[in-house]
C-alpha cells in the first residue's frame, strides 16, 4: 500500500509529513476495506491508526486511483495499482518513510485438481507481472 496524491493536488496542499498530518488533507476512500474509514500505520512508537473523513469515497480502484490523478485528495492504494502513474509522475507517493499495514491480494479458486487452465494461467500470468514490477 502507498498513500499517493498528484502533483497537482500536492502543489495546493503540502505534503503530509507524519500520519497525524492527514486529518488536514482531503482523503479519498475505498469504502469496502478498513483502510476506507482509516489507514494504517507502523511507526517507531508503534502501530497507528488514522482515521479519515473521505471527501470522496470509492468501491472501485480504478476510480480510486483515478480520483487521485484528478487532485480530489490523498489516497492509499495498493502499489500494483498505481505503478504505472507512480513511475510516470502521474502521482507522488507521500509518507515515504512511514509503513501501511500490510494488505495481500488473493486468488481464489475451489481447491481441487481439476482447476481449469485459464485459471492456471490467468493466476501464473499475474504473478509473474506483479513479481517483474518488484510487487
Amino acid at each position: 500500500m502507498a498513500i499517493v496524491a498528484s502533483p497537482d493536488y500536492l502543489a495546493r496542499h503540502p505534503a503530509p509529513q507524519s500520519p497525524a498530518d492527514i486529518v488536514r488533507h482531503r482523503c479519498i476512500g475505498f469504502s469496502p476495506l478498513f483502510w476506507g474509514r482509516e489507514w494504517r500505520f507502523e511507526t517507531p512508537e508503534g502501530p497507528v491508526a488514522i482515521p479519515i473523513r473521505p471527501a470522496l469515497s470509492t468501491n472501485v480502484t480504478d476510480s480510486l486511483r483515478d480520483a487521485a490523478l484528478a487532485g480530489v485528495g490523498l489516497a492509499a492504494l495498493p502499489e500494483w495499482v498505481a505503478a504505472d502513474e507512480l513511475e510516470s509522475g502521474a502521482l507522488v507517493r507521500v509518507l515515504q518513510d512511514y509503513r501501511l499495514a500490510e494488505s495481500a491480494l488473493l486468488a481464489v479458486y475451489p481447491s481441487n485438481r481439476l482447476i481449469a487452465a485459464k485459471v492456471k494461467a490467468f493466476v501464473d500470468a499475474v504473478a509473474r507481472h506483479l513479481k517483474a514490477r518488484g510487487l
